[in-house]
Order: C-alpha cells, then structure tokens, then sequence
C-alpha cells in the first residue's frame, strides 16, 4: 500500500513552525521575534534563522554556519540543564548535544546549545519512506536499537528510589480508570497487575526521554542514522522500554483522519528487537515479555495524560494510544 500521499508535507511543518512562532510572541509581549534574531546573532556573530520545527513554548534558532542553536525560554517553561547533562553522561555525545543557559534577557531565559546534522524524523520521513530508501530506514531502526541499548548499558550509579517511582507509576495508572474508555480497561488492567515485573531487580531502571517524538528525534535521510535526541528536560528514571513508543513513531505516522504503518513496519520492528537483543546481549522471551510490559505501561502514561493532566476521552492522545496498544 502506498501511504506516501498521507504523509505530513515540509510545507506543513512550515506553517505549523509559522504559527508557533506567531503565538510565542503573542504570549511574550515583551520582545519581538527581530529583537530576539539580533541578540541571538550577537551571541552567535553571525546571521541567525528559525530552527525548521519549533516548540510549543520556546523560539528557536540556528547560526547560518549550523554550529550553534539558541533557544528562547518564558519563565513558565525553563529548561534543566540538569536533565540534559545527566542524558549526555548517559547517552554520550552522539545523541546528547549540549547546552548551556546563557543568560535572563527581557524577561526571557536564553540556552546556546551545540546543533545537530540532519534533520528531524517528522521532516525526514517522506524520503525515508520512499521504497527506494527501504534499506535506509532500516539503518534508522537499527540506530534506535543502539540508541536504546546505550541506557541498558549506562545504567545510573546511584540506586533510586524504587518505590516511590512504583507508588507513582500505581497511582497514575489508577487514576486513568476513571477517564479511558471502557475498551482500554482490559490492556490498562493487565499493564497495572503487571507492573511489579518492570520494577524486578533484573529489569534495568534507565534514563527516560520523556518525550521521544519524531519531532525530537534527527536523522542524516541520506544514511538514515540518528544523528541526535534533543529536548531532554524532563528526562527520568523508569523502567526500560517505557519510552518504546519512540519507535513506533518511526514506523508510523498520523495524518488528518487515520494512522498510517509503513508497509514494512513488521519486518523493521523485528529488525529493532533483533539489533536490541545482538547489543545488550541475547534476550530471553521472558526480558522481551517484561519489555513489552514496560512499553504498554509507558504507552499509557504517555498518552493517557497530558503535561501531568488525565486526558478526557474525547482526547486525540486516546486514538495514538488505541493504535499503539494494539501492534505489539
């Protein structure tokens, strides 16, 4: 099945990045987008220009060298650089690209980070989905596989707090069976009765990216390899594979009615478990089974809520949890 008509256009991105832009400066009344380009070019010297994507609250933009990208920040919205020192400690340089804050400036807080090569997934995707380009969205699924299996290997020094990420794991599963529809009950059920087997001594605790969208993810659409994770504030300790959803959103997308698989996804997702199991060391059915488990548990607090509120069920977070639920 060709699915490449159904697959979010550049243009769209643009005029999505456009109205971020606008909003952000509607909100941030203080400064306008000139005045940020001008003091973002003296601390780069040199010519500056929006970043391709844009956050939902932050305006970004990138040296015309690339060497650099500045980020604008309200005070509502700050970004840990804490979060993102402990991630590049975990995940190393090739996926962690730095930053630093700067500076408070007109009310706003600004971070120069190092930019990154290539380009974000959600961009990327109608070149990698080309038939033509198979084999190199399968190099893209075996780069997630090592991006995965890096946080199984640099595992945090200092133990945490075990059960207190349990209680809270508990309690926010809990809370979703009074907002989720009656379809999901069964799956919610069983994640939560299972929820002890991801917090087992032999299951890995790892560094989580909390956010790890196709927008976040970038990859180099000539040789398909990840060339970086960014926006890793908010980045934490859980169970490995409650970020699992990261590869889902490589091999499927949403478009404005339905949700689309690339036509290959079975192959590329036993591709991802086969590069996983070669890096971390053979995997037995029963890791593969506690993994699946941690995936649907952070399938439901991933989508189930939205910045730490229950979602209400008429939500569209509900229908990529619906989907995803449903391809194991």
């Amino acid at each position: 099945m060709d699915i490449s008509e159904f697959i979010p256009s550049a243009a769209s991105y643009q005029a999505q990045t456009a109205n971020l832009i606008r909003k952000f400066f509607d909100t941030n009344e203080i400064t306008t987008q000139q005045e940020c380009d001008e003091h973002a070019s003296g601390i780069a010297d040199q010519v500056v220009s929006p970043t391709a994507l844009q956050g939902q609250k932050s305006y970004t933009v990138i040296a015309a060298d690339e060497s650099m990208v500045i980020q604008f920040r309200p005070p509502d919205c700050l970004l840990d650089v804490a979060d993102v020192d402990i991630a590049r400690m975990t995940y190393g340089r090739r996926f962690v690209p730095a930053c630093v804050f700067r500076e408070s400036w007109r009310g706003l807080f600004v971070y120069v980070m190092d930019s990154i090569q290539g380009e974000a997934f959600a961009i990327a995707r109608q070149d990698l989905y080309t038939k033509e380009n198979k084999h190199i969205l399968f190099s893209t699924i075996s780069d997630y596989s090592t991006f995965f299996a890096v946080s199984w290997t640099n595992r945090p020094t200092t133990p945490p707090d075990i059960k207190q990420i349990y209680q809270d794991y508990d309690s926010r599963l809990a809370a979703l069976n009074d907002t989720v529809p009656p379809k999901f009950y069964s799956k919610l059920n069983t994640a939560r009765n299972q929820l002890w087997r991801i917090f087992d001594p032999s299951h890995p605790i790892v560094l989580n990216h909390s956010g790890l969208t196709d927008t976040n993810v970038h990859v180099d659409k000539t040789t398909g390899r990840i060339t970086g994770v960014i926006d890793w504030s908010g980045s934490c300790l859980g169970p490995f594979g409650t970020s699992l959803y990261g590869v889902d959103m490589a091999l499927g997308f949403q478009s404005v009615n339905e949700w689309h698989w690339h036509p290959n996804h079975h192959e590329l997702r036993k591709q991802f478990w086969e590069s996983l199991s070669n890096i971390v060391g053979p995997l037995t059915d029963d890791q593969i089974s506690t993994i699946k488990i941690a995936r649907a548990v952070g399938l439901f607090l991933t989508f189930g809520y939205s910045n730490g509120v229950l979602v209400e069920d008429d939500d569209s977070r509900l229908m990529y949890l619906d989907v995803l639920l449903g391809m194991e």
